[in-house]
């Protein structure tokens, strides 16, 4: 495989989390507004997972 290849397919797969974020915001943002609700409704465990959602959820809303 050549080496620019290479180098365009790594430039490829990176994960940029600041455009995940704002991609994943959006879509609570539209999905919410398509359900045509005023917010959401989280079950909370205490574990990482629930604590990004409900921050995504605060910033989205």
């Amino acid at each position: 495989m050549s080496e620019v290849l290479l180098e365009k397919l790594k430039a490829e797969m990176e994960i940029k989390p600041e455009r995940v974020t704002l991609s994943l915001e959006n879509f609570i943002r539209e999905y919410t507004e398509k359900l045509e609700r005023e917010g959401v409704i989280l079950g909370l465990s205490g574990g990482i997972d629930s604590a990004v959602i409900a921050v995504l959820c605060l910033r989205a809303l």
